[in-house]
């Protein structure tokens, strides 16, 4: 693999990264303002939060597998499999 391609393919990885951090701050912000200021909950926003869920799981277990998270040999392992 080029050297271009290995930079494509972390920047890539590193901007994955901050754009679900940014979605996981929004439905953070958002589940309390849409529960007490709005005081309702939308088909839309409920989709989004379900949705949120699995990309955070999901990414974590990437990070963990790739060792962008430090974490013990047994948990990378495990999530490995």
């Amino acid at each position: 693999m080029s050297e271009l391609a290995g930079e494509v393919i972390k920047l890539q990885a590193d901007s994955t990264v901050v754009v679900t951090a940014g979605g996981v701050v929004f439905v953070s912000w958002w589940w309390p303002q849409a529960l007490s200021a709005i005081s309702i909950l939308c088909l839309y926003c409920m989709s989004v939060w379900a949705g949120m869920l699995p990309v955070i799981l999901l990414l974590s277990v990437r990070n963990l597998v790739h060792g962008i998270i430090a974490a013990p040999v047994a948990l990378m392992r495990f999530a490995d499999e």
